[in-house]
């Protein structure tokens, strides 16, 4: 295993002292948050319904674009 991928799921520990924390910690911490909602984000994209629902607005907006004579690329 490449060391980078042994390395993704790491948590990185923040100390819980203020006299030891420092504002590298602060990023490090806003990037660990950040990749937990990715996380998320991924994991729902994931469900059945996002497609799907995806689908049906690229459908909506055929039917739109017929019925007001929109050229493609005009908003």
């Amino acid at each position: 295993m490449p060391r980078r991928a042994a390395r993704m799921d790491v948590e990185w520990a923040t100390p819980e002292a203020n006299d030891k924390f420092q504002w590298e910690h602060v990023q490090l911490e806003v990037l660990m948050d950040i990749r937990e909602e990715l996380r998320t984000i991924r994991r729902l994209a994931q469900c059945g319904r996002i497609p799907r629902a995806l689908d049906t607005i690229v459908r909506i907006d055929k039917r739109l674009a017929k019925r007001i004579n929109l050229k493609k690329g005009t908003t």
